[in-house]
């Protein structure tokens, strides 16, 4: 019940990039980091910036870098200057907008250091659910799903001989 992001394998792509196209980029175009769109030398900083866009998109509900072309998706990114969360959706407090800003920060220094700073201040600054609500919240959802194998669980149950009889 818990989703993680594990790696976005851009640095070991481009460790490989003499095995393809010399001088060609890797990656979707809409999730880079400016430095990797100037040529420039990538990090696991670069990363982040791709996992703040992961982050930010659907906390705005739109894409961060729309276009048609990759050179237009490109373009905004070089741009920077990029709206922070609560600007299209206000009930984002600022201390969320502060964490997902950072992760997209222009300059490479000024990012997180590592996934898991990252994480520690994304944790910080949200109000995470309990397991308990979770749960909660999956069996409301699947209210009708889980009492129909229940139905059909006590049915297998009832033709075993010798059984004694369930309520169905």
């Amino acid at each position: 019940g818990v989703a993680r992001v594990l790696d976005f394998g851009i640095v070991k792509a481009l460790e490989r990039i003499e095995e393809t196209v010399p001088n060609r980029l890797k990656g979707k175009t809409g999730y880079m980091s400016p430095e990797q769109i100037r040529g420039e030398r990538i990090t696991r900083r670069s990363d982040l910036f791709a996992a703040g866009i992961v982050l930010w998109e659907p906390l705005t509900l739109r894409r961060f870098a729309s276009g048609k072309a990759d050179r237009d998706r490109m373009e905004k990114i070089l741009r920077g200057g990029y709206p922070r969360p609560s600007e299209f959706r206000p009930e984002i407090g600022p201390e969320l907008d502060r964490v997902v800003m950072r992760a997209l920060a222009y300059q490479v220094e000024e990012r997180y250091a590592s996934a898991r700073e990252f994480a520690q201040a994304l944790e910080a600054a949200s109000s995470a659910a309990s397991a308990g609500t979770v749960a909660a919240w999956v069996n409301t959802l699947a209210e009708d799903a889980l009492a129909e194998r229940a139905r059909r669980l006590a049915q297998g149950e009832n033709c075993r001989e010798g059984a004694p009889r369930i309520e169905v």
